[in-house]
């Protein structure tokens, strides 16, 4: 019974399939919007929060006006004596100073220097790191294998002397797997590296810099690692200046004391692990409300539809609605009819929706990933739906088939009985 009622409740829309493919097609696009949009940041909620417990470091000391979150390091002055002085506060075990690459680096094999092939060096493209050689020897996780210098046979930093540059350069060089895959080189292998790309390979190769490969390491992406040094050097930088200062304390309880007291003796900005998950939800929120006003004008733009549909299916049933008003109809059984019909719509938009709103969020979680050329950790995303989110957009379809059921149930209470028995 229950069956046969649903089936002549939704009949009349059935017969219009053109206007039933219109509808259902503007709530799944509203709904697809809003699932995208959602989705984006829940995973850069939680995989960046993973990547900071997996550092292993409680404070991160960056130059004033840093903003680690968004890898917004400014280069300070003297950042080896710093790290000295804050390895002597009480409770902290280490503080290894760390250099990064700020000019886009490139590596080229010696063939591909030899031939001078320039399109080589794209592929050669990294991150690169200066580091003190045996250091970091508390950390755990990421940071320790990128801070400790495991594979420079040369330790602590061989050309810090007070302030300026003694080289020459012993030209070590670790660098990843993925990028010794890359550029089809091992250990023992001479590569060029140079910063910047330019158009002629010959001004670019007079100026490259010959390393040796000392190791290959299970490092994330396309990673190097050199003597902190010598990197300054390349970068055309004050030996002691630094991008940043890991630290690692004996009590995680007591960092943000230890971070107010760094600040107070220093010309820089230290930051706890609190602090960076503070500034990604403040950014994040103010991207979710956006994400929640398009959503919401895409919502009422599909509500609106919806009920305009409704509406004129409503005008053209008007003389069988009417005479169901006549034979003593309730009007809640009118109006279970008519909401059967925005329910059966707004669903079928809604379970295309979501389809369409998955095909979306792999759409940009592609698009973005490459753009870091795998160098994230994998399980890292930048979007995630969520169980909350699904149901988020099963209540907004339940909401805009309660919004247009009631207004063409409205319409419907408009029509005059007795017009509708004379054939008005």
């Amino acid at each position: 019974m229950v069956l046969e009622s649903s089936l002549y409740s939704i009949s009349p829309i059935l017969q219009k399939p053109g206007r039933i493919a219109l509808t259902v097609t503007a709530i799944a696009l509203a709904i697809a919007l809003s699932v995208t949009l959602l989705s984006f940041g829940e995973g850069v909620r939680s995989g960046y929060g993973q990547i900071l417990e997996e550092r292993g470091t409680d404070i991160f000391v960056g130059g004033v006006g840093s903003n680690l979150f968004l890898s917004s390091l400014n280069i300070f002055e003297n950042g080896t004596n710093i790290s000295e002085d804050i390895e002597e506060m009480g409770g902290v075990r280490e503080a290894v100073p760390l250099l990064y690459g700020y000019h886009p680096f490139y590596i080229v094999t010696e063939t591909a220097w030899l031939e001078g092939n320039g399109s080589a060096a794209q592929d050669g493209q990294l991150s690169l790191y200066g580091v003190v050689a045996g250091a970091s020897a508390n950390f755990v996780g990421e940071d320790r294998g990128l801070l400790n210098g495991n594979g420079l046979e040369t330790m602590g930093d061989p050309h810090y002397n007070e302030g300026r540059y003694d080289g020459p350069f012993t030209g070590e060089l670790v660098i990843s797997s993925k990028l010794a895959s890359i550029l089809g080189v091992v250990m023992g292998d001479t590569v060029y590296t140079n910063s910047f790309l330019p158009p002629d390979m010959t001004p670019w190769l007079e100026n490259a810099t010959p390393l040796t490969i000392t190791a290959v390491r299970d490092l994330e992406g396309r990673r190097a690692v050199m003597h902190l040094s010598e990197l300054q050097d390349l970068c055309g930088l004050e030996n002691g200046d630094v991008s940043e200062i890991r630290v690692d304390i004996e009590d995680p309880e007591r960092a943000e004391i230890l971070a107010a007291s760094i600040e107070m003796e220093h010309p820089v900005a230290a930051f706890t692990v609190d602090d960076i998950l503070g500034e990604s939800e403040r950014f994040l929120s103010s991207f979710k409300e956006l994400a929640n006003l398009l959503s919401a004008v895409a919502i009422c733009v599909a509500a609106i539809f919806t009920s305009t549909i409704m509406i004129i299916a409503t005008h053209e049933r008007k003389k069988e609605l009417g005479l169901l008003r006549a034979l003593g109809f309730k009007s809640s059984t009118i109006l279970g009819h008519i909401m059967s019909q925005a329910l059966f719509l707004t669903l079928a938009g809604c379970l295309l929706g979501l389809f369409l709103g998955f095909i979306g969020v792999s759409a940009v979680e592609s698009v973005l990933t490459s753009q870091f050329s795998g160098d994230l950790p994998p399980y890292f995303a930048f979007s995630q739906v969520t169980p909350r989110i699904i149901a988020a957009s099963l209540f907004v379809a339940f909401l805009v088939a309660l919004i247009a059921g009631l207004m063409a149930y409205r319409q419907t209470m408009k029509i005059k009985v007795v017009e509708v028995l004379h054939g008005d």
